[in-house]
């Protein structure tokens, strides 16, 4: 037997008001301003963004294949519960409303919209009973540094890999300048031995407009 899954596309889109101090411009030698990156919140707020995941895995056995597809659109929300003296922010990481379907060699379409099916499908009752409740509990750092993660709701991972922020520098940066650092993913071999494996995320600051 032989499984292969390929993940095809992860998108998300944070709306995160970051506080964004410049520095003066060296009158003398002309450098370009330099600007200080950090995460600034305010309890009460509340924080949405929205994300895509696809997938798609063909599983072989002898001389038969099938293959199976799965998408989801969902937007999920941060709810900032306090800030700390030391400029910390805790959050509450919830998910609003999702979109799925998923699709077998074998099998129909199946579909479920939150917004619309009062009752979930069969098969979509964990992702509908994870909708509207805490599901982790997180204090971040203003520098993006995950400080602490608490789980409050046995939810399924498949996006467990992705860090949960954007790490920013913590010295400060002009247009132009890069900064990097390293996560870890978990992937699986043929035989279905998991694996860590190192990764390195990569930004750029391209442009700051209005602070």
């Amino acid at each position: 037997m032989k499984s292969i899954s390929t993940f095809f596309a992860f998108a998300c889109v944070a709306l995160l008001p970051a506080l964004v101090s410049a520095e003066e411009t060296n009158a003398v030698t002309g450098a370009a301003p330099k600007y200080r990156l950090q995460y600034k919140f305010a309890a009460g707020e509340i924080l949405r963004y929205s994300v895509e995941h696809a997938t798609s895995v063909r599983t072989t056995i002898e001389t038969s294949t099938q293959q199976a597809e799965t998408q989801s659109d969902s937007v999920k929300a941060w709810r900032v519960t306090d800030v700390l003296p030391n400029g910390e922010m805790e959050f509450i990481h919830l998910v609003e409303w999702v979109r799925m379907s998923n699709q077998g060699t074998e099998r129909p379409t199946r579909t479920y919209d939150s917004r619309k099916d009062v009752k979930p499908p069969r098969g979509f009752e964990q992702a509908a009973g994870a909708l509207g409740v805490p599901l982790t509990l997180v204090r971040i750092a203003p520098d993006g540094e995950v400080k602490l993660r608490e789980e409050k709701h046995p939810q399924p991972k498949p996006m467990e890999d992705m860090p949960i922020t954007m790490q920013l520098p913590k010295e400060s940066v002009a247009v132009g300048d890069h900064w990097s650092f390293p996560y870890e993913v978990q992937a699986q071999r043929k035989g279905g031995v998991k694996m860590q494996v190192q990764t390195r995320r990569r930004c750029e600051l391209k442009e700051v407009k209005t602070g």
